[in-house]
C-alpha cells in the first residue's frame, strides 16, 4: 500500500511509553516502536505530538491518520477503526492507605478527594469523575513519584494511577501502609482516523505489520524498555 505523502502518527503524552523529555523532545518506547511498525509495513510516517483535545480533533478530520489509544476511548472510538492486536495491556488501579476504605467500581469514589497524574486524560474515567453529581474533589500530579507523596501525606484519600509505573515508586514504601484496588484493565490498540484515505486497508497493513512485530518478539522488547522511574 503507497502513500502520496508520509502518515502522521499522532500522540498525546502518555509516559513511560511516550512523552517529551527534558529538553522538549519525544522520548519512550514507542518512538521505537514507531519506527519497527511504519519500516515492516513499509510506510512512511512522521510523528506528532499534540495536547488530547487538539489530537481528536485531527483524528476526527483525518489530518491524523493513526493513533493509539485504549479500546473504549470515547473521542478516540467514535471517529477511527480500531485495531484487534494489543499494544499494551494495563491495569488501572487506586491507590489508598490500607485503612481507607477500598474502591470496587468509580461510583465508590463519590465525596471523595482523589489524585490523578497530569499527563493522562483517563478517557471516559475522567468524565465520570468530573460530574458535579460525584462532588470529587480531584488534585492531579506532575509525576508517579509526585502522586505517591501526596497520597503518603494524605492530601487525598485515593490515588488512581496505572500499575507498571506506580511499581518502582511503591518499592520505597514500606509493607502494609499502601494498598491497592484495581479499577479497571485496558488494552491499548491502533486507531486509524475514518477520514483517511482507505482506512480499511490502511488499518488492516499495520495490523499486518504489528502482527508480525508481536510474534517475532521485537513488539515485547520493545515495550520493556520503558522507564517507570518518573
Amino acid at each position: 500500500m503507497a502513500a502520496k505523502q508520509p502518515l502522521e502518527f499522532g500522540l498525546a503524552d502518555f509516559p513511560p511509553y511516550f512523552y517529551l523529555d527534558d529538553q522538549g523532545e519525544p522520548a519512550g518506547p514507542v518512538l521505537t516502536l514507531a519506527d519497527a511498525l511504519f519500516a515492516q509495513a513499509r510506510l512512511s510516517y512522521r510523528l506528532k505530538d499534540y495536547p488530547p483535545a487538539r489530537l481528536y480533533n485531527r483524528i476526527r478530520s483525518g489530518e491524523t491518520q493513526v493513533t493509539m489509544a485504549g479500546e473504549h476511548h470515547p473521542e478516540i472510538t467514535e471517529y477511527a477503526l480500531p485495531g484487534s492486536i494489543p499494544l499494551l495491556n494495563l491495569t488501572l488501579n487506586v491507590y489508598r492507605h490500607t485503612d481507607t476504605p477500598p474502591i470496587d467500581k468509580i461510583a465508590d469514589l463519590a465525596g471523595h478527594s482523589v489524585i490523578l497524574i497530569g499527563a493522562y486524560t483517563y478517557g471516559a474515567l475522567s468524565k465520570a469523575l468530573e460530574d458535579p453529581q460525584m462532588k470529587v474533589n480531584l488534585s492531579r500530579a506532575a509525576t508517579h513519584q509526585a502522586a505517591l507523596q501526596m497520597l503518603l501525606h494524605h492530601r487525598a484519600e485515593y490515588l488512581i494511577n496505572y500499575a507498571e509505573p506506580m511499581n518502582a515508586p511503591l518499592r520505597g514504601v514500606p509493607e502494609g501502609v499502601i494498598a491497592s484496588d484495581t479499577l479497571a484493565r485496558i488494552a491499548v490498540f491502533l486507531f486509524v482516523a475514518n477520514a483517511a484515505e482507505q482506512p480499511e486497508a490502511l488499518r488492516d497493513t499495520l495490523e499486518e505489520a504489528l502482527s508480525r512485530l508481536r510474534d517475532n518478539g521485537e513488539l515485547q522488547r520493545i515495550l520493556n524498555t520503558a522507564d517507570y522511574s518518573n
